[in-house]
């Protein structure tokens, strides 16, 4: 395999590796345990940065690529963000020559294939970091124009017209919200394994709010002037609320429309909130469910209002939603999200032994599964 060869050939020009262990490398081993031993095999102890560099890149293959078609709409999203980040950074890390992770990374992006005319910025680093190293001839991407062609004679009983895929056969569009002091990239890569254990069902859109925290740092509102939040303040402001309610407008005007949300502490806030808003008719933004993962009520601004009028209607939220919550999460108590429920018409619980965020779905595989099964059922009804 090209990227192991790759990377044991810098490391030997980079390190003084013990060959003892170089030995007892197996083809069999998993990606990120082969890369390990690899690394891990210099004679002296490799500088922390190097970890934390490699460990976040071998961390994005796997969960970003390693698991997804290359035509499929997630490959393509991380592409995008690998790309953007090379714009500004001649390598990974940002060091000036390449790293154990540039090699490694992209040998395989070469191996699996991307398309080089579009992700113009990889295919220059990727031709950089290898020059002296074992290059795969890359897999390109079908063109568009492409698409649909057969080769060779048509079989007996086949058809070459491309055939509008069955209805049932559609994944669901989700539309995911992250916490507060996250961005979309951070989101999607902390729910890694559980876009892994609902990607038969699913394909998730990740967006960021528009109000930078920190760096790599954003929020939908605050509950204070000086741009703080937490989630017990009581404040009649909602600070920076009515951008964010644009921005997912703008989104599921642009790129829906949506099946579903799911979303995360401040952004299932948001969630809950704009469900109670599409339901007494204020917003239309066609969704259709909601997972809503350490849920509550906002008590900023009118946000609880828009809840007590539900109940002055004699309404109740009626698109099925599923809500996640962790017995021992001290940010938003396990009473906030069960506090939310009342609002809702039947909603589907799921309670985990641990705190906030998102679980590794784990023993809650099967009810996952089972829920975004009955939607794409409720979905492809209305």
């Amino acid at each position: 395999m090209y990227k192991f060869e790759n990377v044991m050939k810098f490391c030997r020009s980079s390190f003084a590796l013990d060959e003892q262990i170089l030995s007892t490398l197996k083809p069999e081993n998993s990606l990120a345990g082969l890369l390990f031993r690899i690394f891990y095999s210099n004679q002296q102890k490799p500088e922390v940065l190097e970890e934390v560099h490699l460990l976040r890149w071998v961390n994005f293959l796997e969960s970003e690529l390693k698991h997804y078609n290359n035509q499929s709409r997630q490959y393509q999203h991380a592409l995008a963000f690998l790309d953007t980040h090379l714009q500004s950074n001649k390598h990974l890390s940002g060091a000036s020559s390449a790293k154990c992770e540039d090699i490694f990374l992209s040998t395989y992006l070469l191996e699996k294939g991307f398309n080089t005319s579009k992700y113009k910025t990889i295919t220059k680093w990727t031709e950089e970091t290898l020059k002296g190293y074992l290059v795969p001839t890359p897999r390109q991407e079908p063109n568009s124009k492409d698409k649909g062609k057969s080769s060779g004679k048509k079989k007996k009983g086949s058809s070459n017209e491309i055939q509008k895929p069955r209805e049932e056969s559609r994944k669901l569009k989700i539309l995911c919200l992250h916490g507060y002091r996250q961005s979309g990239q951070a989101f999607r890569t902390k729910t890694g394994s559980f876009r892994k254990a609902t990607g038969k069902y699913a394909d998730f859109s990740f967006i960021t709010a528009p109000h930078q925290v920190g760096e790599d740092e954003n929020g939908w509102w605050f509950s204070t002037p000086e741009r703080g939040y937490n989630a017990h303040h009581v404040s009649t402001e909602d600070w920076g609320f009515s951008d964010s309610l644009e921005l997912i407008k703008k989104t599921v005007a642009e790129e829906g429309p949506f099946d579903g949300l799911l979303a995360f502490s401040q952004g299932a806030s948001l969630g809950a909130l704009l469900l109670a808003k599409q339901e007494l008719g204020l917003i239309n933004l066609q969704l259709k469910f909601g997972i809503l993962v350490s849920a509550f009520i906002s008590r900023c601004g009118d946000h609880q209002e828009q809840f007590e009028k539900l109940v002055n209607s004699d309404k109740k939220i009626e698109v099925p939603t599923l809500h996640i919550y962790g017995q021992t999460d001290k940010v938003i108590e396990t009473e906030m999200s069960t506090e939310l429920l009342k609002y809702f018409n039947n909603p589907t619980t799921l309670e985990h032994e641990g705190g906030h965020f998102v679980p590794t779905p784990g023993g809650m595989k099967q009810d996952l599964n089972k829920f975004l099964e009955e939607m794409k059922a409720h979905c492809s009804q209305k």
